[in-house]
């Protein structure tokens, strides 16, 4: 299952790399000539040459090896196509947090939105590996330090308007919250699997410092869509120690001393009040077992 996502999310990639804008606020790519058409509600001329479908499958993938978007073909468990699994994955998430946001009628589905694209843009970069990339492909998938700044930007408008953080809080507080911080989990694990690439300079550090901000981001939605719907934080306390635990905690306690008790008077022939220690231990053991 994952191979055949990363499969027709590289091809995705691949076509949607070639022809990103050059500007820094280009979010996703330009559509192809087919699209546009559609988009402007221009009907294909009868004569005009049908555009090839893309098909979703290609079978070079069976034996299991893909390329990235330079041409390199890797196993699909290279830790790039993990990386790029892993910030796919993200994506998925932040589409079930949009259909339970918009069930509440939260106004943040824009940017959501705009996230997912943006995290199309990490996965073209993460496809794009310095060490076979060429100034073309660098060029199309080079990524905006815009971004890290705008999710700052958002972050801080919302802090405005939450109560400020005392404790440790939970994944909790509705269903929207609770899968925003699962998406923060998942964005936490794109971060580590990009780590490797950055350090060993497969990739440039920008989409790196992204996956940074955006679990700070969604740990920060996550608290925000609690409060506009009402709901309650759950903070992290601390377990007491019930019965069975005192009583494992006594048992283990009456061992110890019970092995001390058999201990040649050698070892501790008396305490620090100068009285012989098997009393004292004698006397710890009768208070410990309720004499």
């Amino acid at each position: 299952m994952l191979g055949r996502a990363l499969s027709s999310q590289l091809r995705i990639i691949q076509i949607a790399a070639a022809p990103l804008s050059a500007s820094a606020n280009a979010h996703a790519a330009i559509p192809s000539a087919a699209v546009r058409r559609l988009n402007s509600g221009q009907a294909q001329s009868a004569d005009a040459e049908p555009e090839k479908k893309l098909r979703i499958y290609t079978r070079t993938g069976d034996k299991g090896k893909t390329s990235t978007y330079t041409g390199e073909r890797r196993r699909k468990d290279d830790e790039l196509f993990e990386a790029l699994g892993t910030t796919d994955e993200l994506s998925s998430i932040l589409g079930i947090v949009r259909e339970f946001a918009a069930d509440y009628g939260h106004n943040f589905d824009a940017q959501l939105e705009s996230i997912q694209c943006i995290l199309q843009d990490v996965g073209s970069a993460l496809a794009t590996p310095l060490s076979s990339a060429r100034p073309a492909h660098l060029q199309k998938t080079a990524f905006s330090s815009n971004y890290v700044t705008q999710l700052e930007s958002q972050i801080d408008s919302m802090e405005e308007e939450l109560p400020t953080l005392l404790n440790f809080i939970l994944p909790s507080g509705g269903k929207t919250s609770a899968f925003l911080h699962h998406a923060r989990g998942v964005c936490r694990r794109a971060e580590r699997a990009v780590i490797p690439l950055v350090l060993s300079g497969q990739v440039d550090g920008e989409p790196l410092k992204y996956l940074n901000r955006l679990s700070d981001y969604l740990f920060v939605l996550a608290r925000y869509a609690c409060h506009k719907e009402g709901k309650v934080e759950k903070i992290y306390v601390r377990p007491k120690t019930d019965k069975y635990e005192r009583v494992v905690i006594i048992r283990v306690a009456v061992a110890v001393l019970l092995l001390l008790r058999q201990l040649p008077l050698a070892v501790a022939p008396v305490d620090q009040h100068g009285a012989p220690a098997s009393v004292r231990i004698d006397q710890t053991l009768a208070f410990a077992s309720g004499q």
